[in-house]
């Protein structure tokens, strides 16, 4: 869609008005925030021998992209040794499961970090792919209830992961 173009009332593009770049500060932001980004320890901490976590927080259908990103980006020779790809994207995970921070998603995605040896005070990326099932009401609402709920998803991801960066 264009910023011409229009659905239900709404215009184009990622960041409206036909924009697909992100506007200036906030494209700020994420480079600011991108620098930061280094090999850390178990607790946290800067390490010469420490991880970089890239993690997915999504859905099922999200499994099966993020597999293949995983699997492309881990055979990569130019992927730093540093940078630890966990997919802890599930099925039967959608929204609503990601929003309730002592759910099976989290449990979960819990589980699979540990098993990748990778802490959450190591997780600096999340790749986030959800949706929630089945909307009800306008496009308007259910684009609100999305915003609310992505919002909350992302302020529990910040809690589980101290030192998250770039989502």
């Amino acid at each position: 869609m264009t910023a011409a173009d229009r659905y239900r009332g709404g215009d184009g593009g990622l960041y409206g008005g036909g924009r697909n770049e992100p506007p200036p500060g906030l494209l700020a932001l994420a480079t600011a925030e991108t620098a930061k980004i280094a090999p850390l320890d178990e607790q946290g901490k800067p390490a010469l021998d420490g991880k970089i976590g890239l993690v997915s927080l999504s859905m099922s259908n999200a499994t099966m992209e993020f597999s293949v990103f995983k699997q492309l980006a881990d055979a990569d020779t130019d992927k730093s040794a540093h940078v630890c790809i966990v997919e802890c994207a599930q099925g039967g995970q959608a929204m609503a499961q990601w929003v309730d921070s002592q759910g099976r998603a989290w449990t979960e995605a819990d589980r699979w970090l540990a098993s990748a040896h990778v802490s959450p005070a190591q997780v600096q990326v999340i790749w986030v792919k959800l949706a929630n099932v089945r909307p009800t009401g306008t496009l308007e609402e259910h684009g609100k209830k999305l915003q609310r709920d992505t919002s909350t998803l992302l302020q529990n991801a910040q809690q589980r992961f101290p030192k998250l960066r770039i989502a």
